[in-house]
């Protein structure tokens, strides 16, 4: 499903964000988008006025992936984690060394980051926001500080797979 939101976000720019959702059954999802901006002629902005290069040169791009959801304890102690994905391309990286798996490993790593600060922020949200008994939130800040340790040292534990 596409999922599609046009703003102006300034005075000068159009926004427009485009949310793809992938079918998780599915092995490989394709995604393909073409994109036209009409232009009133009255604008006098035409290929004689405003050259292909310039507007190239001009067109601003973000791409933002959203990621995966995981709490810290499921990133801590959980076997279908960001790790597994992370665990892979560090091996195939070892294994061959070739620049596509230095680029797997590059992004498996900018994931797992994203992920575990995603996980990080929830996990603290949670622990200063919420509200809870008496005793409770010393509970939560220890739950913290282990699953936090767990993921440093499963982290870690990837140097010894060289």
């Amino acid at each position: 499903m596409i999922d599609i939101q046009v703003k102006l976000h300034d005075r000068y720019s159009v926004e427009c964000k485009v949310g793809y959702h992938v079918d998780r059954d599915t092995e490989e999802n394709e995604f393909r988008m073409n994109t036209w901006f009409f232009v009133p002629h009255s604008l006098d902005i035409n290929a004689s006025t405003y050259l292909k290069e310039a507007f190239y040169r001009d067109v601003k791009s973000n791409v933002r992936l959203i990621t995966p959801i995981y709490t810290l304890e499921e990133i801590a102690s959980g076997e279908w984690t960001p790790f597994v994905f992370l665990e892979d391309a560090f091996l195939h990286l070892v294994a061959d060394g070739t620049r596509d798996a230095l680029a797997s490993y590059e992004y498996q790593i900018k994931m797992f980051t994203s992920i575990f600060k995603s996980a990080l922020r929830g996990m603290a949200g949670e622990t200063i926001y919420h509200e809870v008994e008496s005793g409770e939130r010393e509970g939560m800040v220890n739950r913290y500080v282990e699953y936090v340790q767990l993921i440093v040292k499963r982290y870690r534990d990837l140097k010894s797979m060289y």
